[in-house]
């Protein structure tokens, strides 16, 4: 801005210094022309003074229509939907956010079809909670670990890489980060979805149930989603206790692969905080309704 006034009034050099062009010589002026000259003056200053005002305008103008807008001070907030209602009965999706690092130890216990215990075994699990965070450690009490650290997923057995283990780790890390977190797990408005409810009589119980859809590149920004269209996709259904607010049961369907139920009980706040998650899952058979594989939370921290 500086340069340009300035060059607005090196132009106007000859009128600033009129006597300059004269040849050295001073000029000779009668009282009539000493009043003409100085109306002559006030009538340029006028013109400079309107000059180098539309110049500066003119630069105000073109740096206001080239500068970045106002950042917002704050950013549109999405709209809440049921899920947002159940995590906040559980104590809020910032505070789950807000835990950082969270260790727990799983107690596995796996059943037969008649109730009867085949085997237990514990599993240790290291977490970030956030979505996007991606960081999980799983250590067997048979020396088996895999883990994930953004986009790296490894495996170790006996202190030894397990490259060929990998595979099998990404899929296990994810179905237990999945667990661990649930239902906070589901709440990534960039992979997940979430439906409209309705009430459905389950369990021997009124409930409602609602489903949370991964997204696809065909996935509705807004409204509803068709039922067949969401039959086709890979979902999660909740059914939630009305009374309460507490997620009682979610069934996992992946389309031409299979779906499984699980229960979801003692829901307790972690330990130094308010976020509750449940304490007890149990995995039903294929039936939906025989239980095959009990997991404890043991401790936390």
């Amino acid at each position: 801005m500086t340069l340009v006034v300035a060059g607005a009034i090196k132009a106007q050099d000859p009128e600033i210094y009129p006597g300059r062009g004269d040849s050295g010589k001073g000029r000779s002026t009668t009282p009539r022309a000493e009043k003409t000259l100085g109306a002559n003056d006030d009538d340029s200053t006028k013109r400079r003074e309107v000059f180098t005002e539309k110049r500066v305008q003119s630069l105000a103008e073109r740096l206001q229509a080239v500068s970045p807008p106002e950042r917002r001070s704050e950013s549109a907030a999405p709209a809440r939907d049921v899920l947002d209602d159940v995590l906040d009965r559980l104590g809020g999706f910032a505070a789950w956010y807000a835990l950082g690092d969270v260790r727990v130890t799983h107690r596995m216990t796996a059943l037969d079809e008649r109730g009867q215990t085949l085997f237990e075994q514990e599993l240790a699990h290291d977490s970030r909670t956030g979505t996007g965070s991606s960081r999980d450690s799983l250590a067997w009490e048979s020396g088996l670990q895999m883990g994930r650290s953004g986009g790296r997923i490894w495996a170790r057995s006996g202190g030894i890489e397990r490259p060929d283990l990998e595979a099998r780790a990404r899929h296990e890390v994810e179905e237990w980060a999945m667990l661990l977190h649930f239902p906070f797990s589901l709440r990534d408005r960039s992979r997940f979805v979430v439906e409209s409810g309705r009430e459905v009589m389950l369990l021997g119980r009124r409930l409602q149930k609602f489903t949370v859809a991964v997204r696809d590149e065909q996935a509705l920004a807004v409204g509803p989603i068709s039922e067949d269209r969401s039959r086709a996709r890979e979902r999660w259904d909740l059914y939630v206790d009305p009374g309460s607010g507490l997620p009682l049961m979610a069934e996992h369907v992946v389309p031409h692969v299979g779906s499984r139920r699980f229960l979801l009980g003692k829901w307790q706040p972690l330990a130094g905080g308010r976020v509750s998650l449940p304490m007890e899952k149990t995995l039903l058979a294929a039936d939906g309704e025989t239980p095959r594989l009990l997991i404890r939370m043991l401790a936390n921290g």
